[in-house]
């Protein structure tokens, strides 16, 4: 199963028709078997739905069901996780679990995020084409600081030339903000505040509407309804005050690294923009991958580069759509240090994001679902709001307690 969201399924034919599809290519296909699984899982209930128009998560359990129902004695998963919310994630491991219980197959994973590394028996970590530490997942203690101590120091710590600014009190405010496609609501009656230097966090599963307010508050998208103001004004152009990356790529794959930045850099007006190209790149170790064309590059490569677009101008307001989504530990590490950098010279940062874990660096979190606000706060008042008393929940598990209490047991390890 490669990596990217259904990235092994044929996006014009629909749920149904691309199982049935996969399960007339195995001669080995249990038919009974394949319903079982297809059943219990997500994809069933859109059965008569395009590949093209499932979320992230529910695209990446029909590819897995797609490959499993093959049979295979080994199968291979490539990043399966990358890009899908929390509840979707716990779904694949199940599958993961249930067919290697059930028919005693050899999962080979691929993953960016180390803390997955207690979900396998056995771990490998890699860097530039090495295996730097293995063994028996139990084993090894902390597998993220043990990789990152096996990395040079200076392939983490680096800063940028950041001058310490003043903005008002409050950068974003927003009114009811809601965003209607026909009868559907993207986004309704979003109404938040976010000061000068903060970290905020939007989190919530594919479709819970933290792209739809990104794009809002950037002008990318029109809305419906609502009113918001950016640092204080509103209905003006913000391109020297903001830089944005999109959750899409929002590069050009037939321009090399050095053009996309020249184009990002004009449009955004930075002064000197040679040396500036150069500072960027240096702090983010992107000068060796210059003349690289975008779509040659891997999806870590990628998002540095997206990521070094929107800092270019070093904007007062920072707006991420899942900026680590498919990166390694090192390059997530260095994000951080970027945007800790941002906050604490006076700017301030909103980004979105699946991973919980990611919620501890933020000053604030908002937790969105089917386009509302659910709940926001520090990570600690949203855990003390659904959590008993003497309860130890973290981040994730309330998170799934606020947009599963019917089921909540059923998702909590």
């Amino acid at each position: 199963m490669p990596v990217g969201l259904g990235a092994n399924l044929y996006d014009e034919l629909s749920v149904k028709e691309n199982l049935e599809f996969f399960s007339d290519l195995s001669v080995k296909c249990d038919k009974k078997y394949h319903d079982e699984l297809y059943r219990a899982s997500g994809p069933y209930k859109f059965k008569n739905r395009k590949q093209k128009n499932l979320s992230g998560g529910m695209s990446q359990k029909l590819g897995l069901i797609s490959t499993i129902v093959q049979r295979p004695e080994i199968i291979i998963l490539d990043e399966p996780t990358t890009g899908v919310d929390p509840l979707s994630r716990l779904e694949l491991w199940r599958l993961i679990y249930r067919f290697n219980k059930d028919n005693g197959t050899t999962f080979i994973i691929s993953t960016s995020y180390i803390y997955e590394s207690s979900n396998c028996t056995d771990l490998a970590l890699i860097y530039n084409g090495k295996i730097v530490a293995s063994g028996k997942s139990e084993e090894l203690a902390s597998p993220e600081e043990l990789f990152l101590k096996s990395i040079s120091s200076d392939k983490i710590n680096f800063k940028l030339p950041l001058d310490l600014i003043t903005l008002p009190d409050v950068v974003i405010k927003t009114d009811k903000l809601t965003k209607v496609y026909g009868k559907f609501f993207a986004m309704k009656d979003v109404s938040i505040t976010m000061k000068s230097g903060d970290i905020v966090g939007l989190i919530g599963a594919n479709g819970a509407g933290k792209t739809t307010l990104i794009k809002s508050l950037t002008g990318v998208l029109k809305t419906t309804s609502g009113k918001f103001q950016i640092l204080g004004k509103s209905g003006r152009d913000m391109r020297s005050d903001i830089g944005y990356m999109s959750q899409k790529f929002s590069l050009y794959n037939d321009m090399s690294v050095k053009e996309n930045l020249r184009l990002f850099g004009t449009i955004y007006r930075v002064k000197n923009l040679p040396k500036r190209i150069d500072i960027v790149t240096g702090t983010l170790k992107l000068r060796s991958f210059l003349n690289y064309l975008t779509e040659d590059l891997p999806i870590g490569i990628r998002q540095r580069v997206a990521f070094a677009s929107a800092i270019l101008h070093f904007p007062k307001l920072l707006f991420l759509d899942e900026p680590t989504s498919g990166v390694d530990p090192v390059t997530r590490r260095q994000f951080w240090e970027l945007i800790k950098q941002f906050a604490l010279t006076g700017r301030s940062v909103l980004f979105s994001t699946h991973y919980l874990d990611e919620a501890a660096r933020c000053k604030s979190i908002i937790f969105m679902h089917e386009g509302k606000v659910l709940a926001s706060g520090t990570d600690k008042e949203i855990i003390a709001k659904v959590s008993e008393k003497n309860e130890n929940i973290n981040v994730e598990q309330a998170f799934i307690r606020y947009i599963k209490p019917a089921v909540q047991e059923d998702y909590e390890h």
